[in-house]
C-alpha cells in the first residue's frame, strides 16, 4: 500500500499532459525541494512499488478463482 505522500506525488506527476507536463513537473520538483531528475527517480520507484502491488493482487485473484471451493 502506498503512503499518502507517495500517492499524492504519483497522481500529481501524471496529472498534466503534453506541453504542460514538463513545466508542471519542474514546479512539482521545486515544491518537493528536489531536482527534476530526483523527481523522475522517485516516480520510477513508486511505479515499481505499484507494479509489485498490482501483480500481487492479480496473483491473489487468480488463486481465489482457481481454488476448488470457488463457486464462481
Amino acid at each position: 500500500r502506498l503512503s499518502s505522500a507517495n500517492r499524492i506525488l504519483i497522481v500529481e506527476y501524471y496529472r498534466e499532459e503534453k506541453g504542460n507536463k514538463i513545466e508542471h513537473r519542474k514546479q512539482q520538483a521545486a515544491r518537493l525541494d528536489t531536482t527534476l531528475n530526483g523527481l523522475r527517480l522517485r516516480a520510477s520507484r513508486i511505479r515499481a512499488e505499484l507494479s509489485k502491488c498490482v501483480h500481487s493482487c492479480l496473483d491473489e485473484v487468480s488463486v481465489t478463482r482457481n481454488h476448488p471451493n470457488n463457486t464462481d
